[in-house]
């Protein structure tokens, strides 16, 4: 995250809008404190921290629920792509979704 936010490139969007916004929040905060690069780690670090204690989670990867595959480059092919809908959507009950340069696998129940 503090890599995106340093390019300002844009972000995927986080099922838990609020908590990203306060991670958010600590990075523009130390960056207009002038804090380096490591202090502002350590704070966003603390405020997913105390999201985490709080039962919080800006997303499942967090709870073991989702996972992102590269697809970008030519890593699958359309034939791969489809084999891992299978397994995703068909055995495991699981949703597959497309993303910029990835694809986001989201399992139920985890």
């Amino acid at each position: 995250m503090f890599d995106r936010f340093s390019r300002n490139a844009p972000g995927p969007h986080y099922s838990n809008q609020h908590a990203f916004n306060q991670i958010r929040r600590a990075y523009d905060a130390g960056r207009n404190a002038g804090h380096s690069n490591q202090q502002i780690v350590q704070e966003m670090t603390g405020v997913i921290q105390t999201q985490v204690d709080g039962g919080a989670f800006i997303s499942r990867h967090m709870q073991d629920g989702g996972v992102d595959i590269r697809t970008r480059l030519g890593a699958m092919t359309t034939a791969d792509q489809q084999v891992l809908r299978d397994i995703v959507v068909n055995q495991e009950h699981g949703e597959m979704l497309p993303e910029d340069d990835h694809i986001h696998l989201q399992f139920p129940g985890h």
